[in-house]
């Protein structure tokens, strides 16, 4: 097959479960498939690049911040900048399918005119579904309106559509309208040989704790900085490990300063390796997650795959509660609740035969997320699509 996967954001920005997703699936599949992927060139990147086989198309510079710095949103620049550059660039004659990421939005409905135009498969990647979010998100009813409008006539506009998640498929179905039938759940991955390797002789710290994820508003990361102050009552030897940049980087700095827990936390901005990164995993005795908004949580699978036990939050519609299963994969406490989430900790510390229960399931769980069976799955879903043209 000839495939072209349309996404914004692609090797090697891999800050994102989205890219990353993109980026082990891409460089799998062109073992076997010719994998041409079109992107957006930032920075320095070159324009056109051959990496683990797959054909990299970055079609237009930008240089700019992916986030406003004031209101810590998506810059909806980046989005039309995409979007023109593929309308005028993207030639999709030649191709059998096209997978297009639907985030930023702006692009999609560019692609699918092109693809109907020359009788191509037009299939769509859900990460999340945003509905009433964007009432907040675009700061009003109208405008949220708008957005929702838009959300549902690109996702019907599919010839089908991969969801990561059980919750997302039941959110495209149910709030989208897409019938049952155009939608497949293809979770995100693992790689547990790299995993395996990467965290080879690490040892645990006892008494740390561990996030790593974007510093994003929905992700919550002040309220694990503000747990921080309960945990300490009962283990002041704890310490919390932040991994990650975003538009809250430097104020959650000054939140920890403000709360003078400075020495107890340290924060780092994105890391370039992602092994190192699994290796600060591993050396957790807690991995926190206490995000209110994810498709699946792809840091849980990451954690879980190196025996790290995890912490996740309750919240409506969130890709968590398919990973974390309470007491049996990680455990589950109060959203939003700094409190909650420290009582989470010292449950783990304090309890050590549930914990050493809840790693062993976790690990086993998360085996089943292998990149190469997700892959397998997703070449599965193409020859699906193809076969009814």
């Amino acid at each position: 097959m000839k495939i072209a996967v349309i996404s914004n954001l692609f090797y090697p920005i891999l800050k994102g479960g989205g890219e990353k997703r993109y980026w082990e699936i891409a460089k799998r599949l062109a073992r076997k498939h010719d994998v041409h992927v079109f992107t957006l060139r930032w920075g320095n990147l070159h324009e056109e690049e051959i990496v683990e086989r797959v054909k990299i198309h970055r079609i237009a510079p930008f240089t700019e911040e992916l986030y406003d710095k004031k209101t810590g949103k998506r810059r909806i620049k980046p989005a039309i900048v995409f979007s023109l550059e593929l309308l005028k660039k993207f030639d999709p004659r030649g191709f059998d399918i096209i997978e297009c990421n639907v985030f930023p939005f702006l692009h999609c409905p560019f692609i699918k005119f092109k693809a109907m135009t020359h009788k191509i498969p037009f299939v769509l990647t859900i990460h999340e579904v945003w509905g009433g979010y964007w009432k907040q998100y675009l700061e009003g009813s109208l405008k949220g309106g708008v957005g929702i409008w838009i959300e549902k006539r690109i996702a019907n506009s599919a010839d089908h559509i991969i969801a990561v998640s059980d919750i997302v498929k039941e959110q495209i179905i149910d709030e989208l309208t897409v019938p049952k039938a155009k939608v497949s759940v293809v979770s995100n991955g693992v790689d547990l040989e790299l995993t395996k390797q990467a965290i080879k002789g690490i040892r645990t710290d006892p008494n740390k704790i561990v996030y790593a994820g974007r510093l994003v508003e929905h992700k919550r990361v002040e309220v694990l900085i503000k747990a921080m102050k309960f945990v300490l009552q009962s283990n002041s030897k704890a310490h919390l490990e932040i991994v990650g940049g975003g538009p809250e980087l430097n104020q959650l700095k000054q939140l920890a300063k403000t709360l003078q827990l400075e020495k107890k936390i340290t924060i780092h901005d994105y890391l370039e390796s992602y092994a190192d990164v699994l290796r600060i995993m591993a050396s957790g005795s807690v991995f926190v997650l206490p995000s209110i908004r994810e498709g699946q949580g792809i840091v849980l699978l990451e954690a879980m795959a190196t025996e790290t036990p995890t912490i996740g939050v309750r919240f409506p519609r969130s890709g968590v509660l398919n990973v974390i299963k309470d007491k049996q994969t990680g455990l589950l406490v109060e959203a939003n609740s700094a409190k909650a989430i420290a009582e989470g900790i010292l449950t783990y510390w304090n309890n050590p035969q549930l914990k050493e229960e809840i790693i062993t399931k976790a690990s086993n769980f998360a085996r089943q997320f292998d990149w190469n069976n997700i892959t397998a799955e997703i070449e599965r879903i193409y020859h699906q699509v193809l076969s009814k043209r």
